[in-house]
């Protein structure tokens, strides 16, 4: 559990800071407007809120990170990382242990229980790796250097510590991912703040309370436009006479019907039997090992790039999602399965 801070910002004692350099005056004068903010909008205290800045690190390796994530690989080497046979298997077995938690987030949002364990299991490998990173160091350092998103986490930071004064947690001491996301599902401030959701009554806590973690996920995806029951993507198989690029797009979105596609020569490898004909569908195409991998996107794939806005990122989640169900149930499921919001003892 993170330690709970009850005491105000006042007191808290300076704390060495392990990695990062110490700022140079030009970047603390560059945190002024939003050590200004804290005290005039949000009732801070000026002085509190000066001490705790001091002790900011700037860290380069946020910035290598931010310029260098996983989403730049190749799709054949970055579906590597995630789906791999102990992934899969600790997220069945995540899908059994935590099954009363799964299933109120499920009843109660509309989301599968299958893709909250997937988002967790490509995130953090289901806790394991949450992140060494100080969030208040990674935000900092990305509203100092990052040419572009500067003011995102200006507002990131700002959130960041009225999160901490909310829930009474010691800034300091909260640690997550270069980009400054926290606890099992990486949320970053702004989506803690909204999304974040107390199942046991005693306090929201994304770190170690399996039913608040299952529910912020549940929750954070029924805001975004989760569509119980519909399908996520599926593997398309090309005929030798497809034509394929009047489909694809480059996050898989689209506006065509299954029919279309395959008049085009662009055939789904699963059933589809039970899906909606008329629902849209798009065509991704990704880098496979050896050529151009192809698969059918419907809109639920779509929702699942607002919590990650990579194509690769959804994709790693959509299949992970099957693959658990697979080896849950210990046979393969139908890929309209997947998104049901039904008991996983079903």
């Amino acid at each position: 559990m993170i330690r709970r801070l009850l005491l105000s910002l006042c007191l808290i004692a300076p704390l060495a800071q392990a990695g990062g350099l110490p700022l140079d005056s030009q970047q603390r004068a560059h945190l002024k407007p939003l050590e200004t903010t804290l005290a005039a909008r949000y009732g801070f205290s000026a002085e509190d809120i000066q001490r705790l800045f001091a002790q900011i690190r700037y860290d380069p390796k946020v910035m290598d990170s931010m310029n260098a994530p996983a989403e730049n690989l190749p799709w054949w080497r970055y579906r590597a990382i995630f789906l791999t046979p102990e992934r899969i298997d600790a997220g069945a077995a995540f899908l059994t242990t935590h099954q009363a938690s799964l299933q109120s987030a499920a009843r109660q949002y509309g989301v599968a229980p299958a893709l909250i364990v997937a988002i967790l299991g490509v995130e953090t490998y289901y806790g394991k790796n949450m992140g060494d990173i100080p969030v208040l160091d990674a935000n900092a350092t990305l509203y100092l250097a990052h040419p572009r998103r500067y003011a995102f986490f200006g507002r990131q930071l700002v959130d960041f510590l009225r999160l901490c004064r909310k829930n009474h947690l010691d800034p300091l001491e909260i640690q997550g991912s270069y980009a400054g996301a926290m606890g099992m599902p990486q949320f970053i401030s702004s989506s803690y703040r909204r999304y974040a959701v107390d199942a046991d009554g005693h306090g929201a806590d994304l770190w170690t309370s399996i039913p608040d973690i299952t529910a912020s996920v549940a929750h954070y995806f029924a805001a975004n436009g989760w569509h119980p029951g519909q399908p996520v993507a599926m593997a398309a198989k090309l005929m030798a006479d497809a034509r394929p690029d009047a489909f694809v797009s480059a996050n898989g979105t689209g506006h065509f019907t299954l029919a279309q596609l395959t008049a085009a020569g662009i055939r789904p490898q699963g059933k589809v039997r039970d899906i909606d004909p008329d629902l849209p569908v798009g065509l991704l195409r990704l880098a496979g090992e050896n050529g151009p991998d192809y698969f059918i996107c419907w809109d639920n794939f779509a929702v699942i790039q607002r919590y990650n806005s990579s194509p690769l990122y959804a994709m790693a989640v959509a299949l992970l999602m099957q693959d658990i169900l697979d080896s849950h149930s210990g046979e393969p499921t139908a890929p309209a399965t997947v998104t049901t919001a039904t008991p996983i003892d079903q």
